[in-house]
Parts: structure tokens; C-alpha cells; sequence
């Protein structure tokens, strides 16, 4: 009897669907699935790890021939991950194809020196001999920063094809061997030892749609030694009343723009520029940079003062934070206009410091900010106050709504 086992993954989240269907989700680099009923068995089956003979040996309404396809697509989905013990194995993991697996939506956050930098900053002044683990590592590049800033030890996760390209970076910059890479989601990784510093970038343009807080409700309680420290530990979302342009985004300059990245951070990312170059051999020269719509610059006018939706600390117990209820604010109008929706933005508390903004007003980022238009326009004057509502929505993650009160 094979010896392999099958659980079903701790980031697995279960949704109805407008038509009545149980789709799943278990990472962010695949697509939802609509469960069939042999894989709606399957899920039930596999709370505890099983052999996967076992499993396709027990009774049931299905044939074996249906178990065993249902199985391999659960699999191939993220849904269900090989374990070694209480641990994803990583060896057996298949790391998701898509999503952050696409070369060009590293290079946006490669490319922005504003975010690079205020990660860079904290984590040379606080992973020098500490045991330091980077969540979500992408091409590598925290956890080679924490590396090259005396961490005694990098581990790092990902949990789609993009662990490649990081395996080649950490080679790439002299620090291979002080670096330990788990493939799979991180509420399915154990780490051989606790961090005394986690740095994570999980946010998203939608603060916390890339499923920030339970992935750090679970890392702060599995992974973080007394007293560690979470980089960032803080997260304030914000939004400020505007009148909207329409967000614009192009992949042309990408190439160019990823010929200077040595220079910006003194490593090599030649992995990173392969990629690029097979990625414009393949779809030609305007190929476009995916994912999330980036605004140039900010609204025509900003007609409120910035409002705290949520103000979260991420390294206390964040089932508070997650709860769906509505939350109601208020603007305050600076200035007479049409209030036609909200920019939302955050506010990362790095450490101390140093604070990473994404308002309309800071210095670009490679999220931008996402307005959110209300159903309803509002004529306001200076002083005037228009009540708000904003609640946490699940979808693959949680995304804010915000509408007028």
C-alpha cells in the first residue's frame, strides 16, 4: 500500500457561488473550483492526513476511476497538499502556475524602490543574528535582504512557481546556503525553529484581499518566538473622498526598467531579466503587465481629509479584525464638490520608523491606490460630513466595501 499522504490544506476556503455551487480556494496563485460531488467527498475525507490509497479504497457511491480524477485535480488546485508528518512536503507540493507566479507582477514590486527600500530599511535594522522568516518570498528578495543583513538563518515560503526564480536569486547572491525554502502555503509549512522576525508582503491594492490576517493570525501563534517582531506589525487602512480619473497601466518600459535594477539594490536579478526576456519573446513587445489596474498619480481633486477605516495590529489576536460586521466612519469635506467614491489606501508600520504609505498624496508605489465608487453622488462644501460604512467581504480574500451610510 502507497505510503503517501493527502490532507486537505489548512488555507482552504469554502464559498457558495451566485448559482448555489460550493467553490474552493487554497491559493492565491490558482483559480477557484467548483467542487463536484466526489470532490466535495474528498474534502470531507481528508481533515486528517490519509494515505492516498487508503482514501481511494474507501466505501462510497463513486468509482475508484472517478475518486482518482476528482483527487488529481484537487491536488493540481492547491486544495489538497502532500504532508510528511504534520508538514506540507514540500518536495511533492505543486506550486500554482498562475498569479503571483507571473515574472511581470514581480517586476512591478522589483521595480518600486519605495517599497524595497522601506522593507530593506527595517529589516537592516532588525535581522542581524536573529532568525528571520520571509512569508510569500516570491523572487527572494527579503529574505536576501534579511540574509545580507546578518540574519543567522532565512526561511522563506512560497507557494507558487515564482520559488524558482527565488532559488536561482539566492544562488545568484552568495546566500544559498543560509537560506531554507519551503514550497506551499505557509498555514501548511512547520518550521524546523520559531523567527524572532517575520517579514511578510501579503498587501494587496485591496489592503487585505491577498488574506493577510489569517495567514498572520496563524504565523504569529506556529512561528514567532517571544518577544519576535512582525515587519510590518501595523496596518491602518485608510480612504479619502474623491472625484475619480479613470487608472492606467502599461508593461512597455519593463525591460528597460529591469536593466537597472542591480544598480538600485546592489544584487543581481539576472534570473528576474531572463524571465522578462522570455516573457516579451513570447508575447511581443506590448505585453501587458497584468493584474491590478495602477493609477499614475492621483484623483483630480481629493475632497476629504483622510479617514481610519481599520487600524490593526497584526502581531495581537486579529479575530476582531476579521469580523464581517460593518463599520461605520465619517468624511470631512476640505473643499466644495461631487463626492463620488472613496480612494482606499494603507498606512505599513514597518517598525518604529518607518511607515510605507500608498495614499494618493505619498510618493507612487507599485499598488497604487483602488477607488471604490459609491452608487450615489454627494454635493459637499467645506466642513460638511458624509457618514460612511465599510465591511470585510470574503471572496479569495477579504475585500472592502465602502458605501455611504
Amino acid at each position: 500500500m502507497s505510503t503517501e499522504q493527502l490532507r486537505v490544506s489548512q488555507s482552504i476556503l469554502l464559498m457558495m457561488n451566485a448559482q448555489g455551487q460550493m467553490t474552493a480556494i487554497g491559493s492565491m496563485s490558482q483559480p477557484p473550483l467548483t467542487l463536484t460531488p466526489a470532490q466535495w467527498w474528498l474534502v470531507g475525507s481528508l481533515q486528517a492526513a490519509l494515505p492516498k490509497e487508503a482514501l481511494l479504497s474507501r466505501p462510497s457511491t463513486f468509482s475508484r476511476e472517478q475518486l482518482t480524477e476528482a483527487l488529481d485535480t484537487l491536488v493540481e488546485h492547491s486544495l489538497v497538499v502532500p504532508v510528511e508528518g504534520a508538514a506540507v512536503d514540500s518536495s511533492r507540493y505543486l506550486m500554482g502556475p498562475g498569479g503571483f507566479a507571473d515574472i511581470t507582477e514581480h517586476h512591478r514590486m522589483l521595480y518600486d524602490t519605495v517599497r524595497v527600500h522601506a522593507y530593506r530599511s527595517a529589516l537592516f535594522r532588525h535581522a542581524k543574528d536573529q532568525v528571520v522568516l520571509d512569508i510569500g518570498t516570491g523572487t527572494g528578495l527579503l529574505a536576501i535582504l534579511a540574509a545580507k543583513a546578518g540574519a543567522r538563518h532565512v526561511y522563506a515560503i512560497d507557494e507558487s512557481a515564482i520559488a524558482e526564480v527565488a532559488l536561482e536569486m539566492f544562488a545568484e547572491n552568495g546566500v544559498a546556503d543560509r537560506i531554507t525554502l519551503f514550497h506551499g502555503n505557509s498555514r501548511d509549512v512547520e518550521l524546523p525553529e520559531r523567527a524572532n522576525v517575520i517579514v511578510h508582503e501579503l498587501l494587496n491594492v485591496d489592503p487585505f484581499g491577498e488574506n493577510l490576517l489569517p495567514a498572520m493570525q496563524d504565523a504569529t501563534r506556529r512561528f514567532l518566538a517571544p518577544g519576535g517582531r512582525l515587519i510590518p506589525h501595523r496596518i491602518e487602512v485608510m480612504c479619502v473622498g474623491v472625484q475619480m480619473t479613470e487608472p492606467v497601466s502599461s508593461g512597455q518600459r519593463m525591460l528597460r526598467e529591469a536593466e537597472n535594477l542591480d544598480d538600485f539594490y546592489g544584487l543581481s536579478f539576472r534570473p528576474v531579466l531572463q524571465r522578462l526576456r522570455e516573457a516579451y519573446d513570447v508575447a511581443g513587445p506590448n505585453f501587458d503587465l497584468g493584474g491590478m489596474n495602477v493609477p499614475p498619480g492621483p484623483p483630480q481633486t481629493l475632497l476629504t481629509k483622510p479617514c481610519v477605516l481599520r487600524d490593526v495590529r497584526l502581531d495581537q489576536d486579529l479575530t476582531e479584525a476579521m469580523d464581517e460586521a460593518p463599520v461605520e466612519s465619517v468624511l470631512e469635506a476640505n473643499g466644495p464638490g461631487t463626492l463620488g467614491g472613496v480612494a482606499l489606501y494603507f498606512r505599513a508600520h514597518m517598525d518604529e520608523h518607518t511607515v510605507l504609505s500608498t495614499s494618493p498624496t505619498a510618493p507612487a508605489t507599485c499598488w497604487g491606490f483602488l477607488v471604490k465608487e459609491f452608487r450615489e453622488r454627494v454635493q459637499v462644501k467645506a466642513g460638511d460630513k458624509v457618514r460612511i460604512r465599510s465591511s470585510l467581504q470574503r471572496s479569495h480574500g477579504h475585500r472592502f466595501k465602502v458605501e455611504l451610510a
